[in-house]
């Protein structure tokens, strides 16, 4: 678990990146401020002021990869320091797949991947709301908030539509989860973040054999109305390759507005 100074020095690190690098950095804020969360995060200070960090986070049998460097001490080795010994930690345990991220317009990020032997795997596309009208309530629908007797639905999810076969992402994020329940029965999932003022919708799962009906739609257009007027922003990302998300998303007025870049990593 971090300390609180540690998630100040992180977050004004990344402030000052994103600034100069004009780009955002997918740090994922809210799991790094959980008192349950637990991680390999790593961090390089230099006479008390932070120059360095890597976000180890783990999705289920996935880990991500995500850092950065201050820019008065690029080019000493840093990240390539912290990213090294990350990949000994991981190693340590089982994961099916280690995967490390840069924003699309990072060349020099992308290119550090790729020399540490990274083979681009997909691109996500990251999307914000932009108000506009949505549909009317469904009866037919309701969210929930996720209990432990939802596991076994939220594992079989995980497994039909990401090819997802560890829970533990699940049960560790049970706090987040909203179930989609249509005509009484449990049809998908999504998972909501809230984060400085800030909501992201994450994990948003439809049944294969459920999807179609329009479920998702009218799930997602409940969860935005909601949503409006209490957060300065309202986001989701989704696979570039996801043809099928990508139309539902626009049509309920999400925008792309930029993308990264993931590339896996051998151990």
């Amino acid at each position: 678990m971090l300390t609180h100074d540690q998630l100040d020095d992180i977050f004004t690190l990344q402030s000052l990146c994103e600034t100069h690098d004009g780009i955002t950095i997918k740090l994922n804020g809210d799991m790094l401020r959980r008192e349950s969360y637990k991680s390999y995060d790593l961090l390089n200070y230099d006479n008390g002021r932070l120059t360095g960090f890597l976000g180890v986070y783990p999705f289920g049998s996935t880990i991500e990869l995500c850092g950065m460097v201050h820019p008065d001490y690029r080019r000493r080795g840093i990240f390539q320091s912290l990213f090294n010994r990350a990949l000994k930690e991981i190693s340590k345990n089982p994961v099916d797949k280690v995967l490390a991220n840069s924003h699309g317009r990072s060349s020099a990020g992308k290119a550090f991947i790729v020399a540490n032997g990274g083979l681009f795997d997909n691109t996500e596309f990251e999307m914000e709301w932009v108000p506009c009208e949505l549909p009317e309530p469904d009866a037919s629908i309701v969210l929930r908030g996720a209990t432990q007797e939802d596991i076994p639905e939220m594992k079989r999810l995980g497994l039909e539509c990401f090819g997802i076969q560890d829970a533990s992402f699940d049960e560790a994020h049970i706090n987040d989860t909203l179930m989609i329940l249509f005509d009484g029965e449990v049809a998908g999932q999504m998972k909501i973040s809230r984060d400085g003022g800030q909501c992201y919708i994450y994990w948003f799962s439809v049944f294969p054999a459920l999807q179609g009906r329009g479920i998702g739609r009218r799930a997602l257009s409940r969860v935005v109305r909601e949503a409006d007027g209490k957060y300065s922003l309202i986001g989701l990302d989704v696979a570039a390759k996801n043809e099928h998300a990508l139309k539902l998303y626009t049509s309920l007025g999400f925008v792309v507005q930029s993308h990264q870049d993931y590339y896996s990593l051998s151990l």
